[in-house]
C-alpha cells in the first residue's frame, strides 16, 4: 500500500512475493532487499503475523 501515508496512501503499488517486491525501486522494496540479504537487524519475531483460526 502506498505510495505514502494518509491521503497519499491506500493504493496497491505491487503484487507478488517478497522477492518480487524487493526488485521494485521503492521504500518497501529497499527494506525487503535488506531483509532478504540478511543485513537488516529485524529479528523474525518482529515479522510474525498472528492469525486466528
Amino acid at each position: 500500500m502506498g505510495p505514502e501515508g494518509g491521503e497519499k496512501g491506500g493504493q496497491i503499488l505491487a503484487v507478488g512475493t517478497p522477492e518480487d517486491i524487493a526488485q521494485i525501486v521503492c521504500p518497501t522494496g529497499e527494506y525487503l532487499r535488506e531483509i532478504i540479504k540478511g543485513t537488516d537487524s529485524v529479528t523474525p519475531a518482529e515479522f510474525s503475523i498472528e492469525t486466528s483460526n
